[in-house]
């Protein structure tokens, strides 16, 4: 279903159960339910100006397009594996659910400061990513061996200060000492 540039600012969706594809792209939404929709694999919400989305009910959706919009957070199925969310808010991005992302795009988020890529278990390796105009992502997650190819992407982006490590938190993975005592 595609009614991308249409001056609706409303749709009830809810006889569509089946809908595999949806594109409402530059209308005049402000808001979309597509909790009913649970088959869909394909959506286009681009231009909306939403501030929020709510994915819980799309397990199978292959391909998002959320570009335009005021979307602070996000929560990505695990199925997604093209996603395009450039000029958004965003602050941070977590990708470490994902079964297996190609094509990631999320340039053009100024807020945005770090981006979680560790244990996204991609079999085609390291997902591409494209991550323009974000002046101020400071810090990127990411597995060990990831590390060497997520600076490439990031030195291909123009992020030359951009740290990029495999300690995500406070708690380091893998082995690791402690040191418990009183310092006098």
């Amino acid at each position: 279903l595609s009614i991308a540039d249409c001056h609706l600012s409303n749709i009830d969706l809810s006889p569509f159960v089946n809908l595999k594809y949806l594109n409402v792209s530059n209308t005049l939404f402000n808001n979309l339910n597509i909790s009913q929709q649970t088959a869909l694999e394909i959506l286009n919400c681009s231009g909306l100006g939403m501030s929020s989305l709510d994915l819980s009910h799309n397990p199978l959706l292959s391909t998002l397009n959320c570009n335009n919009n005021l979307l602070t957070s996000l929560e990505i199925p695990d199925s997604v594996y093209n996603l395009q969310c450039t000029d958004n808010l965003f602050e941070s991005l977590d990708f470490t659910n994902g079964q297996g992302y190609l094509l990631l795009y999320f340039s053009n988020n100024p807020n945005l400061r770090y981006i979680n890529f560790k244990d996204n278990y991609n079999t085609h390796g390291f997902p591409n990513f494209i991550a323009y105009s974000c002046p101020n992502l400071q810090f990127v997650c990411a597995n060990e061996n990831d590390i060497p190819t997520a600076m490439g992407y990031l030195m291909g982006n123009g992020f030359n200060n951009v740290q990029v490590n495999s300690y995500c938190t406070f708690t380091p993975g893998g082995n690791y000492n402690t040191i418990a005592g009183t310092a006098t």
